[in-house]
């Protein structure tokens, strides 16, 4: 059983995926091969080896045929049209807002969304342009106060400032022994990925918060 999300929680029953609502009670029946939590109204579900988008009495909004998506966010969500094919943006509609190209996306934060582009990182705004060109190893899918953390490919032999580190990557001293996330990666296939990106937030926003935490963190990269 996963989280509440919207009122509504994803339950698995006879191998099929369904929702209750808070008291338990079953809203939409156990038909769905996969699931995601609701958001902003819409759930994505596979159904028949396809995903689509449902409302919350369970009725197809938009129909089952996409290869794979993303989470509805700020009106927009990431979908493939074909296996290990590039990802655009649909609308509520299901209509294509941008075409597919990133190789990976994220979720629109702020009116940008993080996208991977032919190696490298960058931001695209809701109309796909980019707003920030994809030229860094990796990014921080989103921004805080304004400003996102950046990794650079630091090479020997480059001038003074592209061997300048810049002050967001340095480690804070209860992460300075932490690493990549090696089992996820190994599992999704990029370190870059949005899901690796969403369990490296979680190690240093949450369990780095705790002594038990920092603990299992510094076993886990021990072993």
């Amino acid at each position: 059983m996963d989280e509440v999300s919207e009122g509504l929680c994803s339950v698995k029953y006879g191998g099929k995926y369904g929702f209750i609502d808070k008291t338990g009670r079953l809203v939409i029946e156990p038909k769905f091969e996969h699931s995601h939590d609701f958001s902003e109204g819409l759930c994505s579900v596979e159904f028949g080896g396809k995903y689509g988008f449902i409302d919350k009495i369970g009725r197809f909004v938009i129909e089952p045929k996409l290869q794979n998506t993303k989470d509805f966010s700020e009106g927009l969500c990431g979908v493939q049209f074909e296996y290990d094919g590039p990802w655009g943006f649909i609308d509520k509609t299901g209509r294509i807002v941008i075409e597919p190209r990133p190789r990976n996306v994220d979720g629109f934060k702020e009116s940008l969304c993080w996208v991977r582009y032919g190696g490298t990182d960058g931001f695209i705004d809701k109309t796909g342009r980019f707003v920030i060109e994809p030229k860094f190893e990796s990014i921080w899918p989103e921004f805080k106060e304004g400003l996102a953390s950046v990794m650079v490919n630091i090479q020997e032999n480059t001038d003074r400032t592209s061997t300048i580190k810049p002050a967001s990557l340095q480690s804070n001293s209860n992460s300075s022994s932490k690493g990549g996330c090696y089992v996820a990666t190994a599992v999704y296939g990029s370190y870059n990925c949005p899901e690796v990106w969403t369990l490296r937030r979680f190690r240093d926003n949450t369990l780095d918060e705790t002594w038990y935490g920092r603990a299992f963190i510094k076993t886990y990269y021990a072993i």
